[in-house]
């Protein structure tokens, strides 16, 4: 259990990153989170769907797609 809530965390964290820097990954899901063995590393992968936004144009137009 204790390495679950890790685990959620480390997700949330990298979750906090990409949508710091205005991108939404737009399919996550376990087939696209990497954990290590012993749980010390969590990656996200899979960008191929991921969105950059363009903060003027959502903030003038709100998010189309």
């Amino acid at each position: 259990k204790k390495s679950s809530v890790l685990i959620a965390k480390k997700i949330t964290s990298g979750l906090h990153n990409i949508h710091s820097n205005n991108i939404l990954h737009r399919d996550l899901s376990s087939s696209n989170i990497l954990i290590s063995s012993c749980c010390s590393f969590v990656k996200l992968c899979d960008f191929n769907t991921s969105k950059h936004l363009e903060l003027h144009n959502l903030m003038k137009n709100g998010d189309q797609n």
